[in-house]
């Protein structure tokens, strides 16, 4: 498929653009060597967290950030190290129900108590 003045890539094929878009010139192109070095890049944890630019974080209780990071921690643990392998099963893990009860969020998460 090719989409006017535009290079699409497609498996290992790269699609020309419409006839008569002019392609750049090699000189025009960045030099490998201009190109910043993963070594030089900051590591992540220097850098600003701007995850929250509307100042969400204003608005919560101690009590509500506290339930954040505890269901961050939660999901980094239990969740995301096998996410992508669920996802590729098209299962659901009801494995983590009995974990997340354990952690105290069912209760949190539902409002009511886990059993009942």
């Amino acid at each position: 498929m090719t989409h006017h003045g535009a290079h699409i890539a497609t498996g290992t094929v790269l699609e020309t653009p419409m006839e008569g878009t002019p392609m750049p010139d090699a000189a025009d192109l960045p030099n490998a060597a201009d190109l910043p070095n993963a070594a030089d890049l900051p590591d992540a944890a220097d850098l600003p967290d701007n995850s929250d630019l509307i100042d969400v974080d204003s608005l919560l209780t101690e009590t509500e950030l506290a339930l954040r990071s505890t269901v961050r921690a939660f999901v980094d643990a239990e969740i995301k190290p096998h996410i992508a392998g669920w996802y590729d099963a098209a299962e659901f893990p009801t494995s983590i129900i009995p974990r997340l009860a354990d952690s105290g969020l069912g209760n949190s998460l539902s409002g009511r108590a886990w059993n009942s």
